[in-house]
């Protein structure tokens, strides 16, 4: 707490200046507690706060080096503080101006004028007297002494108002002076607002003493702070030295660390990429795998399934053959059997195998039915099969009327038409009718003209016009001969075919002249004459309402009759032919009588093999007429040629129908005659061929074959020039194009494959063009051999991986030649096979004959059948059909019990034995075969019957004499006969039966050694049996074992014949039932075609009465109106 003793004043009050040596700075001042006052020895300094202004003026760090004028020095302080003080002078109750002078109050104005003169004289007193310094930055100005401390200057918002009790109304000097003590326990008034401020003496020295102390202050300051920078630089240099020796160690330090980091980073990725590498490798092996063992899934899939499929073909034109894997013969329905049955009325979007169900649904599978063809009629769609002809009746009449998506379908049953057959042009309802043409009663008229070109010129015009309805032919009149010559006019026109009763002015007007006049013409009673032509065909035996009349066209009419029996038609032809309608006071028109011939069968050949065979056609026709059966050709105008066969029996006509269908398909060629390339160049190669000779060459495009026509010398020229023409081509270079996936397949192993079946210099691969190529030298098999591996080129791009080695890595062993497969072909067993050695095995087969082709796996006890498709990719289409031709007669010849030709020589139609039927008739030649004894069909008599009156003994005879000459023996089992030329006596016929050579008994294959034995005393030759003889007990015994087996035979035969004879009978009823069911059915369609017909009458008749009600109606009416209009009138005239 301050003292309360005031500080001792100086006269008029004012404060005493301390003493000249105070130096120090009082402390108890600065806190306001000095008791002394004016009389302490210590400096009495005040210290301001520096305003923010001042702050920002000055550019010297407060706290360090003064920077404004007005300071005090505190001596208690360790360092000296500069208070700053950059406010003006103000007095205590005054306001500030303007130019920063204090105003004085207006309400006391001598007040303000004496605190304005102070003002002044304080400025004037010294340097640092209440100036106010502005200083420039980078300039150092005075100091401005502060007057008052910081807390008692201002106004009044800078102090506090005085709250302490004030126990005097006077003003306080030393407050005015800023030197009070007591503060607000000071008894003076502090009142700002008093005027004027007390000087004091000391203010001068103090001034110029804080001037010089402020000089060294500032100069030991400075020294100091030039010290203390200087300090500071070397500390920021040492600092910065240390800073940046420690930054470059860290950045070595963070550079190892960061390569030391790369490098494991890159150890570890190098590790991960490692493992990466590795698993993607794993997982591609693994796919690689998987795929490869997905692909031999798939292939052994496809190889079973291969395995079991069969193939349905047309064999020698007419058979229908199903083989099985290793072209093994499963079903063959022989064309005796097999007809056509034609589905008509189906949709057109209905599918092969839709309409293939029909027959699959009635229990029939694949092998028994095969599909022409099926093909757009209009808005419906036709299908045609192949089938027996006792289940296409059965079908045709169990699916009558059958729906098919709505559809009512139709079925017709027709015959087995065979390729390059001929057709039956006469229909059987067309060969019972006969025909009448004639002319039409008509006027020939003469017109004659003044000139002959007015006379050609009205020809001209005249020509085709119409009078009554006729067309009139118009033509210059031909001079006549005989007498008639005399009345001859050059300038005259003939008219004909004129009305006979046209007028005569009507002609006139038409021909332009009056000089006209009639000559004798056609003229008779047409009424008469169609009456006596009725009469006349119905005398002859005409079926009763079968006679019709009709125009052919304006000149002509025609006349149609049917009769039932052949000799009732021809006799009639034969009464109108000899014109017995003429005479008898009446005369008839000349008739051309047409009579269809009862058999007529065509076919169509070009101009160009008609002339090649022209020789041959011409001795085939040569004595057409006067036989039953004969040959007519006809050319026409468009370059094809017709050839009919015409006759009225069957018999006479089928084996001439044989050899003209032999002569039209002309000799087909091997396949040593053939390149695939002939498809494009035809033409060429038949004016190559026939440049030389007179030969005639067509391309078989379903056979793949060619067909050579002509006589047999230019045949073998013509041969000779295509073989020649082949051997050629096969030195040419074919390119065959190939996609770029599939390169790398021939890089792999295709080029190679191809090498070693082609040779080194006859396969090149061109990859360098912009479409690869795939270039070769050889014929079709080379060229089948490319697009075999061109498929499985595609087949290995779509899998992305090449073929798989894996069958070469085990090592397989090739069947056929022992040694490692190369290229190997995997069969549906899975044993492999080289390339070349299975495509010879294949392309030899043809002339072996040892079928079915199997595998020759496991020392040949494989015995697996090879699949069709593998035969087919490893042989051309001309090969392959000629081997279908082949196994098929092996077949046939292994089978002779079962299978037999026509008996009809050139004819190549086959039957089967055992179908059940007594006869068998040919498709082709017409002829009736008996199915037991196997020769002329022989109906009412037995086949021991037939054979004795056809005399056969003869021939037998000399049969018998010819084999025994030249060691010949019939089988007895076949009866065929048989030729010895070398081995044991043990022999085997085709029909596999075994019968020893000596005494022909048929043994078993495992008895007939011991019978030898036995019997003959050994196995080779007659003379063992001479040398060695049997006991005559023993031979006795033998004897009748053989004869005991021709005895069970005959029985066994006499089985047959007894079955056969049953079969016969039931289908002779079967067939019988079925006439009547016929017959049935024909007389309810008659009766239904009787009732519709009285429908139709009875409709016509009340169709007529209610006409004939509405006419008489209408006239009833028109009566009436009449009426009416003749009353209205007699009213209007009244």
């Amino acid at each position: 707490m301050p003292s309360k003793r005031l500080p001792p004043t100086n006269g008029g009050g004012g404060s005493r200046a301390p003493p000249p040596f105070a130096k120090k700075e009082c402390k108890f001042y600065n806190s306001g507690s000095c008791r002394y006052g004016e009389k302490c020895a210590f400096l009495h300094l005040a210290r301001t706060q520096v305003p923010a202004a001042a702050a920002t003026i000055s550019n010297t760090n407060i706290g360090r080096m003064p920077t404004i004028p007005d300071f005090q020095l505190n001596h208690s302080s360790s360092e000296s503080q500069i208070t700053v003080d950059t406010q003006p002078r103000t007095i205590p109750g005054s306001t500030p101006r303007a130019g920063g002078q204090p105003a004085q109050p207006e309400s006391n104005p001598r007040r303000a004028r004496r605190s304005r003169r102070k003002a002044r004289k304080r400025q004037g007193t010294g340097p640092f007297a209440g100036a106010q310094h502005t200083e420039s930055p980078g300039t150092s100005s005075p100091p401005v002494l502060s007057e008052r401390p910081p807390s008692q200057t201002g106004g009044s918002e800078n102090r506090p108002a005085t709250t302490g009790r004030r126990t005097a109304d006077k003003p306080c000097f030393a407050w005015q002076r800023g030197l009070c003590e007591n503060g607000d326990q000071c008894r003076y008034k502090h009142d700002p607002q008093e005027e004027g401020l007390i000087q004091d003496p000391n203010d001068a020295l103090r001034s110029k003493l804080l001037e010089k102390k402020f000089r060294r202050c500032r100069e030991v300051e400075e020294q100091r702070e030039e010290a203390w920078r200087r300090q500071l630089q070397e500390e920021e240099e040492r600092r910065r030295q240390v800073e940046e020796s420690r930054r470059q160690e860290e950045e070595e330090r963070r550079q190892d660390q960061y390569r030391l980091e790369r490098e494991r980073l890159e150890e570890v990725q190098r590790l991960a990429a490692i493992e990466m590498r590795r698993r993607e490798k794993e997982e591609r092996e693994a796919r690689e795998r998987r795929k490869m063992e997905e692909i031999k899934r798939r292939k052994e899939r496809k190889r079973q399934v291969e395995a079991k499929l069969t193939h349905q073909l047309i064999v020698h034109g007419s058979n229908l053959v199903t083989f099985g894997p290793g072209l093994d013969v499963k079903r063959i329905i022989p064309g005796f059997d097999l007809c056509t049955i034609t589905i008509k009325e189906l949709p057109t979007d209905a599918t092969r195998i839709e309409i293939a169900n029909i027959f699959r649904e009635q229990g029939m599978d694949d092998t028994m039915f095969h599909l022409v063809f099926c093909r757009v009629e209009g808005i419906t769609q036709v299908a045609r099969f192949l089938l027996r002809a006792e289940e296409a009746r059965v079908l045709a009449i169990g699916l009558e009327d059958l729906e098919f998506r709505d559809n009512l379908i139709k079925f017709e049953v027709g015959e087995n038409a065979s390729w390059g057959s001929m057709t039956a042009s006469s229909r059987p309802e067309e060969a019972g009718m006969l025909t009448a043409i004639w002319n039409i009663p008509s006027a020939t008229i003469i017109a004659t003209y003044d000139t002959v070109n007015e006379a050609k010129v009205k020809a001209k015009r005249i020509d085709g016009c119409t009078i009554d309805g006729r067309k009139i032919n118009a033509a210059m009149n031909p001079r006549p001969n005989g007498p008639a010559a005399r009345h001859w006019v050059e300038a005259s026109v003939k008219l004909t075919n004129i009305d006979p009763a046209s007028e005569l002015y009507e002609i006139m007007a038409i021909v332009g002249t009056p000089l006209v006049r009639a000559i004798k013409s056609d003229l008779y009673d047409l009424e008469w004459f169609l009456s006596w032509l009725e009469r006349t065909l119905e005398r002859e035996g005409c079926i009763g309402g079968s006679f019709q009349t009709m125009k052919i066209d304006g000149n002509r009419m025609k006349a149609v009759a049917k009769f039932n029996a052949r000799d009732a038609l021809e006799r009639a032809a034969a009464t109108l032919e000899r014109g017995a309608h003429v005479g008898f006071g009446q005369e008839g028109p000349p008739l051309r009588v047409i009579v269809p011939t009862e058999h007529n069968y065509t076919i169509s050949i070009s101009k160009l093999q008609y002339q090649a065979q022209k020789t041959q056609w011409d001795a085939m026709a040569e004595g057409r007429r006067g036989k039953k059966a004969f040959v007519k050709v006809n050319e026409r105008k468009n370059g094809q040629v017709i050839i009919n066969v015409q006759g009225s029996e069957q018999q006479d006509i089928g084996p001439l129908k044989v050899r003209v269908e032999g002569l039209v398909a002309g000799e087909r060629l091997d396949a040593e005659h053939w390149h695939d390339s002939f498809f494009q160049s035809e033409w060429n190669l038949r004016q190559k061929v026939s440049a030389g000779s007179n030969v005639f060459v067509s391309v078989d495009r379903r056979l793949h074959a060619l067909r050579v026509y002509g006589g047999s010398n230019d045949v073998a020229a013509a041969k000779v020039s295509i073989r020649e023409e082949v051997q050629r081509l096969a030195l040419m270079e074919y390119e065959i194009p190939i996609a770029r996936q599939s390169v790398r397949f021939f890089v792999a192993t295709g080029l190679q494959i191809l090498k070693d079946a082609l040779g080194e210099d006859n396969v090149t691969l061109d990859v360098a063009s912009r479409a690869c190529k795939l270039k070769l030298k050889g014929g079709d098999d080379a060229i089948q051999h490319a697009k075999k591996l061109v498929e499985e080129a595609i087949a290995a791009a779509s899998d992305g991986i090449l073929p798989p080695s894996e069958d070469n890595g085990d090592e397989a062993v090739c069947p056929i030649c022992y040694d490692t497969a190369s290229h190997p072909e995997v069969l549906s067993c899975g044993h492999s096979c080289c390339e070349p050695c299975l495509r010879h095995y294949l392309t030899s087969a043809a002339t072996s004959n040892n079928f079915p082709l199997v595998c020759m796996g496991d020392e040949a006890a494989c015995n697996t059948p090879i699949s069709i498709p593998i035969i087919q990719r490893y042989l051309t289409t001309q090969r392959f059909n000629l081997l279908i031709d082949v196994v098929f007669s092996s077949y046939i010849q292994s089978n002779p019990q079962k299978f037999k030709y026509c008996t009809t020589p050139d004819c190549t139609q086959i039957y089967q034995c055992d179908t059940g039927k007594q006869f068998h008739k040919c498709p082709s030649c017409f002829s009736e075969i008996c199915s037991s004894c196997n020769e002329e069909a022989h109906e009412g008599m037995t086949c021991e019957e037939r054979r004795i009156q056809s005399n056969p003994a003869e021939q037998e005879r000399l049969t018998e004499e010819w084999a025994q000459s030249n060691n010949i023996k019939r089988c007895p089992s076949c009866n065929v006969l048989t030729e010895k030329t070398e081995g044991c006596n043990h022999m085997e016929c085709r029909c596999g039966a075994h019968f020893c050579w000596i005494c022909r008994g048929v043994f078993a294959q495992g008895t007939i050694y011991e019978h030898m034995n036995t019997a003959h005393g050994g196995y080779y030759g007659e003379a063992a049996a001479n040398r060695n003889p049997a006991p005559p007990a023993q031979q006795q015994q033998e004897r009748l074992r053989v004869w005991q087996n021709h005895f069970d035979a005959e029985r066994e035969i006499e089985a047959v014949r007894r079955r056969n004879e049953a079969r016969r009978q039931l289908e002779v009823e079967r067939q019988r039932l079925a006439e009547q069911q016929e017959e049935h059915r024909a007389l309810e369609a008659r009766r239904r075609e009787q009732l519709e017909l009285r429908q139709w009458e009875d409709y016509i008749r009340e169709y007529e009465q209610r006409r004939q009600r509405e006419a008489q109606l209408a006239a009833e009416v028109a009566r009436r109106e009449e009426e009416n209009k003749e009353d209205g009138s007699s009213c209007s005239i009244m």
